[in-house]
């Protein structure tokens, strides 16, 4: 007989909330949320409730232009954490209220926090400073010291172009009249 399927996983226990709580209020049919920087935003009066959306899809700041962030299109919704037995994040953004949100209620990895709470990349090594005139000087003495030959053109340091041949005037130079 062939093998019997796994049981299926429990389903999660984290309904999404179906109103905001007391201390939201809507202005207009919309839901006032501020964002990390300070910009003060209005968002559908339904944004992350009533069911796992992609609620952020096509709203500002972050997830109305081309090439948004990928969980611009992940589903999750608001929670109340009493009531959850999974992944939940806290959100300060909406305006009288701190609520919790999740993706994993929802079937999605939470990636906005990883998004947005990235470590400062490292700063490259610095470069080095350019040879001074003063080094090249010291290099100069050093060679000279050394009772090596000295190189034309010294690092770092401007040198005075060579006259090679005659040039337009043929070795003289015409007397300038006035």
């Amino acid at each position: 007989p062939p093998p019997s399927p796994p049981p299926p996983s429990p389903p999660l226990d984290c309904p999404c909330l179906a109103a905001y709580p007391a201390g939201v209020s809507l202005v207009s049919g919309e839901v006032q949320v501020v964002t990390a920087d300070g910009v003060s935003l209005a968002y559908p009066g339904t944004y992350g409730l009533h069911g796992c959306d992609p609620h952020d899809s096509g709203l500002e700041p972050t997830c109305n232009s081309t090439g948004y962030a990928g969980w611009c299109e992940h589903e999750w919704c608001y929670v109340d954490p009493a009531a959850c037995s999974t992944e939940y994040s806290t959100a300060a953004y909406v305006v009288g209220a701190t609520l919790h949100y999740s993706y994993r209620a929802c079937g999605f990895r939470n990636e906005l926090k990883s998004w947005f709470y990235q470590p400062p990349s490292p700063s490259p090594p610095p470069s080095p400073p350019p040879p001074s005139r003063r080094r090249a000087a010291v290099a100069a003495a050093a060679l000279a010291a050394a009772r090596l030959p000295v190189p034309r053109r010294l690092p770092g340091r401007r040198q005075p172009r060579e006259r090679r041949g005659a040039g337009r005037h043929g070795g003289r130079r015409e007397p300038r009249v006035p």
